[in-house]
C-alpha cells in the first residue's frame, strides 16, 4: 500500500468542523497572541492516508484514511462535549474532497478524559480516532 496526500482530507475536516464553529488546530492546539491555548478547540492530527488494493499491474485507487482529533478544554466536562459535538458533525457530514466520493467516517473509540499541567492554561482532553474510506469520484463531479 502507498502512501497519498493527507492535505486534502485535513481541509475538508477542518471544513466541517469550522461549520459548526469548533476552533480547529492542525497538531497543535490554537493559541492567543500571548501564547496560552485557546480553548475549547480540537486538534487534527492526520494518521495516513494509504491506497487501498496496490497490486501487481493493478493501481488501486481505494484509500483508507485514518486521523484523531483531539478535543481541548478548560473543564473535564467541557473536552467531552467537545468530543461529543465534533463526533456528531463527523458523523453526520459528508466529507467534500475533490474528485473523489468518501464513506461516512467512522469513530474507531476514544481515550479517557486526561489534565495536561504542562500547557497554559492547564487543559482536559480526549482523544478520538476515526477512519473513512475514500474512492475515486465515478460522476467526475
Amino acid at each position: 500500500m502507498t502512501q497519498i496526500d493527507t492535505q486534502p482530507y485535513a481541509a475538508a475536516i477542518k471544513t466541517l468542523l469550522d461549520d459548526i464553529d469548533i476552533r480547529v488546530g492542525g497538531a497543535v492546539a490554537p493559541r492567543s497572541a500571548d501564547g496560552r491555548i485557546v480553548a475549547p478547540c480540537v486538534v487534527l492530527y492526520m494518521n495516513v492516508v494509504t491506497r487501498v488494493g496496490d497490486g501487481v499491474g493493478c493501481a488501486g485507487d481505494d484509500a483508507s484514511v485514518r486521523f484523531q482529533l483531539t478535543s481541548v478544554d478548560l473543564t473535564d466536562e467541557g473536552a467531552m462535549a467537545q468530543d461529543a459535538r465534533a463526533r456528531a458533525v463527523l458523523h453526520n457530514g459528508s466529507l467534500l474532497v475533490d474528485d473523489r466520493f468518501t464513506c461516512r467516517m467512522v469513530w474507531a473509540g476514544s481515550q479517557p478524559v486526561l489534565r495536561d499541567e504542562d500547557v497554559t492554561p492547564p487543559c482536559f482532553y480526549v482523544t478520538s480516532n476515526y477512519t473513512l474510506m475514500s474512492m475515486s469520484d465515478p460522476s467526475g463531479s
